[in-house]
C-alpha cells in the first residue's frame, strides 16, 4: 500500500469518552454540540495537520494507522513494559483523532483498514500521535 501521508503530531493524546456531545432543542429541532474540551483538542490536531493536507481530499479507500504515545507514569520503571494497558481506552482515543483528521478524506466510510496502538513514552520522549495514511485501493489484492 502506498503511503500518502506520514507525520507525528506533538500533542498529548486524550480520550473524548466523557466529553461527549450535548443536545439542545432549538425551534423544536435537536442540535448537537461538542463540549469545549473536545473542540479544543480536535482544533489543535486539525491545525497541526494543516501542513500535511493534500491539495484535495482523498476519495479512494484508505488505511489509517494511529500510534498514541501516552505520558509516562512516574511509577513506571525503566525496565517495565511500555504497553499502555491502563486508561484511556484505545477506541476513545481513536474516535476524536479520526474526526480531527477528516480533512484528509471526503467521508469516514473511506477508512477500510485501521491499525491503532498505544504505549507509554520511552524515557526522554514526549507524548505524541503518529499518523500514517495509505492508499488502500488494492488492499485485498495482497490477501489472495
Amino acid at each position: 500500500m502506498k503511503i500518502l501521508h506520514s507525520f507525528t503530531l506533538p500533542v498529548t493524546p486524550i480520550s473524548l469518552q466523557k466529553s461527549g456531545k450535548r443536545i439542545f432543542v432549538v425551534n423544536g429541532k435537536p442540535r448537537f454540540f461538542k463540549d469545549a474540551k473536545s473542540q479544543a483538542y480536535q482544533k489543535e490536531i486539525t491545525l497541526l495537520c494543516r501542513q500535511h493536507l493534500p491539495e484535495s481530499r482523498h476519495e479512494m479507500p484508505l488505511a489509517l494507522t494511529l500510534k498514541f504515545v501516552m505520558p509516562r507514569p512516574q511509577r513506571l520503571k525503566l525496565t517495565d513494559s511500555l504497553a499502555a494497558s491502563k486508561r484511556p481506552d484505545l477506541d476513545n482515543l481513536i474516535k476524536g483523532t479520526q474526526d480531527a483528521l477528516s480533512e484528509f478524506w471526503v467521508d469516514d466510510n473511506q477508512i477500510v483498514c485501521l491499525w491503532a496502538e498505544k504505549q507509554y513514552a520511552p524515557e526522554g520522549h514526549f507524548p505524541c500521535i503518529g499518523v500514517t495514511i495509505r492508499d488502500a485501493t488494492n488492499l485485498f489484492d495482497d490477501a489472495q
